[in-house]
């Protein structure tokens, strides 16, 4: 009897560190967060840390307005959207959201910039260059509060990765004071 409990609760043990690391973060992006996109971008991909179900999506926005994505699909460990227009220059965040083999839904944002060369054969003048200076400044506050919303959004997966961790020490923990407090009553 209490060798079948010792192996129960040694197996239980074992199964705790899965638990905290069923959850899939993401491993890397294209566009990477915060980068300068500067050739056409025809699609984006996500890819995660394990596999991802079928629910999982992804919309692009640029200030706030939704540009449509031709096609999205899942391929595994990798959420794959194609991007129906060519991309104006500018800023621009992946919003994502995808459902790990366990269930969990998470959810995640990616500031990026797209700044392709333009042939232009007009020369600005005055008026055109002090607006695009504007457009320049404004596009650049806009890219620090990106840039501030990815660093919350990372921060919060670090801490609570971190927070899976303590808890399945903790769990640890107290299986074994269990476990021992069990083997000095039989004893």
């Amino acid at each position: 009897m209490i060798k079948k409990m010792i192996l129960m609760m040694f197996l239980t043990f074992l199964c705790i560190p899965s638990i905290g690391h069923a959850h899939s973060y993401l491993s890397s992006s294209n566009p990477k967060a915060k980068e300068t996109v500067t050739q056409p971008l025809e699609t984006i991909t996500l890819t995660f840390e394990t596999k991802i179900e079928k629910l999982s999506t992804m919309h692009l926005l640029n200030n706030g307005n939704e540009i449509p994505l031709n096609n999205i699909t899942v391929k595994d460990n990798q959420l794959i959207g194609t991007i129906s227009t060519p991309l104006e220059n500018g800023s621009y965040t992946i919003v994502w959201k995808i459902v790990g083999e366990d269930g969990h839904p998470i959810t995640g944002e990616i500031p990026f910039n797209v700044k392709v060369a333009q042939n232009k054969t007009k020369t600005p003048t005055q008026s055109t260059t002090s607006t695009t200076k504007q457009d320049s400044i404004e596009k650049d506050t806009k890219l620090e509060k990106s840039q501030k919303t990815e660093e919350d959004s990372q921060a919060k997966n670090t801490s609570s990765s971190t927070l899976i961790r303590i808890l399945t020490v903790s769990l640890g923990i107290i299986l074994i004071v269990g476990l021992i407090s069990i083997l000095k009553k039989k004893g």
